[in-house]
Formats: C-alpha cells, structure tokens, sequence
C-alpha cells in the first residue's frame, strides 16, 4: 500500500498496517498537554510513509469538541482566528517530534475566553436535561448537579457538551481495545458485514456501501461537498482533476489531502473531518463537512 496519494483505498473498515485508532494524547500533541487533551480527541494516528515514500513520521486525524451547535470556533474563531484558524478550519504545525501545535490563539475556543455576558445564568434546566442524563446513563459524573430550579449558561452547557463528547469517546476506546475495531452497524447485519473486504480500492470517495468505517477514504484526491462550498481564500481557485487542495495562505503550496472520516464512529458529533498535510511547512489542517 504504498503512494496511497496516486492509489487510494477507501472504506477502512478495520485496522491495516500504518494506522493506529485511539493513540495516546501524550502521543499527539506537545506541551500543554493537559489543554490539549481538553479540547480535541484523538482518533486515529497514520504512518506518513503510506501515502508518499519522501515521508515520514506520523500525522494525527483528530475531532474537536467544539461544537456544541454550529460550526468549530463559532465562539471565537473570527476574533482570535487567523488565515489558518478560523471557523470550521482547524491548523497545527507537525513538529519534528510527530506532534500537534495549534497555529493560534487557544482563544479560538469558548472555553477559553472569559466573557461576562457567556456566563450570565439565563438557561432553563430544559437547555441541559438532555446532555446530563446521558452522561448519568454512561455512568459520568456531570460537571454539576441539575436543579430545576436553577438557571444556565452558555458556558455550563458547553462544559456539559465537553464531558458529554469525552464520555462517548472513552466508551468507543474501550470498546476497541476490547474487541478491536466492530465493523457492523447496530442495525447492521454483522455476519455480512464480517463478508466485506477490509478496504476497497478508491474509487469515489462519497459511494456509500455497507459496514462501520475507521477512515472513509485514505489518500488520493478530497472532491468537493459542504466543506468546500464556503467562500474562503483558502478555497480560491482549487479546482482541478485531482480534486480540491485548500492552499497555504503564506507559501502559495497546495495542501495535500490524508484522509476522512466520521466522527460519530467516535463521537457524538455528527460531520465528516477531512484532514490534509503541506510537507514543507509541515503544516495540518483540518475541516468539517456538516452535510
């Protein structure tokens, strides 16, 4: 499975050579740590070298908690953004120890800003029942208790929202290093799904077949869809036969398409995340289909 950029496959629907679902965050992210692990989940760690033999190293897919509703960095991503960082558009750099650091103000995130009018209590019990007995159910502590007498902000429910996004995932990591990578939809028919190759060669990377995927498609081309429908500099005439490749606002260099997949397979967010690599800055970008 070399050259994956000439030669993709799709429908990852288990674990090959080169990928690691689940890696450690200590693994993906450098110092701090503890900020980083607050806000993005780690969900599948690919060896570079699959999809170029001139690379090397690791590159991280990985989801956002935010958003609660609407769109990554809706909260912050205008004010503190960047040509990079910006709303529905994540950048790290990739530094020489294989890890993420976020090009930009951790701003970004509402969680991070400290705003008056963010933490006025103004929400009924109603705008938070429904996350807090879910993490009840899971058997999670809630970050506070539910008192239908009592008022909400919008930064409990975002802190609700994190907890809830960190329960569902720890879940799935302990489903896979229990039985490994499950294959078969709940409503699915797993002895059929078990019939299905492990992955398919690329063909469209939106055909829909059965089965529960790890990566939808890894390598070759990233067509259009959602994410690609924004006005956005980043996304200036991109359009070739090789598909969209988002271009570095600095260096003019087109970003080069890893992989996708979706996050419910891990999260509670519903949206594909497409990750692409510019190896000579060594930078990652990341962004969200919500179709």
């Amino acid at each position: 499975m070399k050259n994956l950029r000439q030669h993709p496959i799709e429908h990852v629907r288990g674990v090959i050579p080169g990928i690691r679902p689940f890696p450690d965050v200590a693994e993906v992210f450098a110092e701090p740590v503890n900020k980083y692990a607050r806000h993005f989940l780690p969900l599948v760690t690919i060896d570079l070298a699959l999809l170029d033999d001139a690379w090397s190293g690791p590159i991280h897919l990985i989801a956002p908690c935010e958003p609660y509703d609407g769109r990554v960095g809706e909260w912050g991503g205008e004010e503190f953004g960047n040509a990079l960082l910006k709303p529905d558009w994540l950048a790290f750099k990739l530094n020489d120890d294989g890890k993420y650091e976020l090009l930009g103000d951790w701003r970004y995130f509402m969680l991070e800003q400290e705003r008056a009018d963010w933490a006025e209590k103004k929400h009924s019990w109603r705008e938070v029942r429904d996350m807090h007995r879910d993490l009840v159910k899971r058997g999670v502590e809630p970050p506070f208790a539910l008192d239908h007498e009592a008022r909400y902000s919008w930064n409990d429910i975002m802190e609700l929202h994190y907890a809830l996004q960190h329960a569902i995932y720890e879940q799935a990591r302990q489903d896979f290093l229990a039985n490994g990578w499950n294959a078969a939809k709940p409503w699915g028919d797993a002895a059929e799904v078990a019939k299905l190759p492990l992955y398919e060669l690329g063909t469209d990377c939106y055909d829909s077949t059965s089965g529960r995927y790890l990566l939808g498609v890894l390598g070759g081309p990233a067509w259009g869809g959602n994410w690609s429908n924004l006005t956005n500099p980043l996304l200036s005439d991109i359009g070739t036969d090789d598909g969209i490749h988002p271009i570095h606002p600095e260096t003019d260099a087109a970003f080069e398409f890893i992989t996708s997949t979706y996050a419910n397979e891990f999260t509670g967010s519903d949206c594909e995340i497409l990750l692409f690599f510019e190896p000579e800055s060594r930078t990652v970008l990341l962004t969200f289909d919500w179709s």
